[in-house]
């Protein structure tokens, strides 16, 4: 039988960040393959799909998840920095929304793979 365990309430937040993020640029992600934009898919794409391993690693108290969340947290500021040239211009909200869940995500990350708090 699984012995399970009760994550801490910014394991939950950094868990939370991490679905915020994927779900955020899966929908920007979206918008640039419409658009032609490759090189943004490709980082929002692999952001997203990096974000999704890290909050299951969280969630399943990994022992992984300080490697896995440390990588997230690098590739969600690259990927916030790619919001911040995209030119889309009909895709602002949806880049400033993806920005907002990438640098929150990078927090919350970061703080996970040291050990410490951030306000989600």
């Amino acid at each position: 039988m699984p012995s399970y365990t009760i994550l801490s309430p910014e394991m939950r937040a950094c868990i939370e960040a991490c679905r915020d993020c994927a779900s955020a640029c899966t929908i920007a992600a979206t918008r640039c393959a419409e658009s032609g934009a490759t090189e943004c898919w490709r980082i929002l794409s692999d952001c997203a799909a990096l974000c999704d391993t890290a909050a299951e690693c969280a969630a399943r108290c990994s022992e992984c998840c300080a490697s896995v969340c440390a990588c997230c947290a690098t590739v969600a500021k690259q990927c916030a920095l790619a919001c911040k040239r995209a030119t889309d211009k009909g895709a602002e909200k949806l880049m400033q929304d993806c920005i907002a869940a990438c640098e929150r995500c990078a927090a919350c990350c970061t703080a996970v793979c040291a050990g410490t708090t951030v306000k989600a």
